[in-house]
Parts: structure tokens; sequence; C-alpha cells
């Protein structure tokens, strides 16, 4: 947990609890010194580090790297946040893998062309309309919950290798037919695997023997082939 060491109306009581101030730690970050002092929650009894504001995104991968270098582990950065507290959000443009939601895809998109994403992505966009020449459907590995701006030009449009859409509410199965065909024509050589979850709005379901007819397919055989679908790891 993070504190500054200056006045804050909201860390007055954290800081009146702390009896002994003669605890500190020094992180070194992009050649930075970053002095803190440490105190521990009265309740919860989780450490404290009280720093310098100027030092507060740069605080969490300092502390980060140090955890790597002292158990000799390669640098794995996962982060979750709010789009809300943009202005803290670690003194780093890449990352490994990212969680975060908005209802302002303007936002999201403007911090995805500022950070790279190395692997993959989780993205609540909530009800915004998404055009398909969003950088948001150029993530390399995304998983998008609850997307109901889903339309058939995004899941034709989509430009990663891989992409989860859990629990849409405006795609049929006509738009997965004209998906899978434009798919087949190797249009998108880069596209891996494409899964669509439905959960449990009953409006939406898709007529798999439709899709069968069209697509001129049968049931999944597994005496033919192997019973799962092996996909690389990312």
């Amino acid at each position: 947990m993070w504190a500054s060491c200056y006045y804050r109306p909201e860390n007055e009581t954290l800081y009146r609890s702390n009896t002994n101030w003669n605890r500190s730690i020094v992180f070194w970050y992009k050649d930075k010194k970053i002095k803190c002092k440490i105190s521990f929650h009265s309740t919860k009894g989780i450490p404290i580090l009280w720093c310098k504001d100027k030092y507060k995104r740069m605080l969490p991968m300092a502390i980060y790297h140090s955890i790597c270098e002292i158990f000799s582990i390669s640098p794995i950065i996962q982060i979750k946040f709010d789009m809300s507290r943009l202005s803290e959000f670690p003194d780093t443009n890449e990352i490994d893998n990212v969680i975060t939601g908005c209802r302002d895809k303007d936002q999201i998109e403007e911090f995805l062309k500022n950070v790279i994403i190395r692997n993959a992505t989780q993205l609540w966009l909530g009800s915004c309309q998404l055009s398909v020449d969003s950088v948001i459907l150029s993530l390399e590995h995304a998983l998008f919950w609850s997307p109901k701006w889903l339309i058939k030009e995004h899941l034709i449009s989509f430009r990663g290798q891989t992409a989860l859409f859990v629990d849409p509410r405006t795609i049929g199965t006509d738009d997965l037919i004209d998906f899978i065909l434009h798919w087949q024509q190797g249009k998108n050589m880069k596209l891996e695997s494409l899964v669509i979850i439905l959960n449990d709005y009953e409006p939406l379901k898709f007529d798999k023997e439709k899709v069968f007819e069209k697509l001129d397919a049968n049931p999944w055989n597994p005496e033919r082939r192997a019973g799962r679908f092996k996909k690389s790891t990312a």
C-alpha cells in the first residue's frame, strides 16, 4: 500500500496510528533513488510505504523489479486497474497482461496507443459503439466481457491472433456464418482462434443446424481427429 508523505486528509488515520517512523527502505528505479518510510496498517497489518508524490507511479515498478531481482525471476508485468485512476498507472509503457474497463472507449484507445501489451488483454467497454478501425481490435490476445457493442463487422475486422467474446448481445447465427465464410476464404491469415461464449441470455441462441448446413459441415468426429483443439499457448 502506498501513501503520500505529504499531508492528505484521507491519510490522517494511517498517519496517526503509526508510532514508529524509524523504519525505512530505499528503492532504485530508472536511476532514481526512492526513499520510503514504512508503517503498518493498524487492522490489516499490511505494510504502508510513504514516499513523495512524484514517485507514486515509479514505486510499484521499483518494488516489482526488486522482487524479481531478489528471487532471480524473469519479470512478467501484469496489471489490473481502473481507467478512472489512469493518472496513477505505473511508470511503464510495456505490459505483458492487463485487465481494465471503461465506458469511455476514446480513453482506452488513447491508452493502448501509448502502451505496448506483449500478451493478453481483458476489457470491459460497456455499451459503447466501437469502430471497426479501432486499435482495440488490433490486440494480439483479447478477452472482451459483455461486449454489447459486438456486430459481425467487428468479428471480420479483428486483427489479432486470438479473441474471446463472453456474453455478447447483438450477434446472430447469420453473422456467425458470414464471419466463418470470410475466414475460410483466407482473408484473415493472422487469426488463430475466435471464441464466442453465450451465457444465460435467452433471446440469443445460435442455430447449430443452420450453421452446419450453410458451411456444409459435420459434427466433430473424435475417431478421425483429436477430441480437443490444441492451440499454441500465448
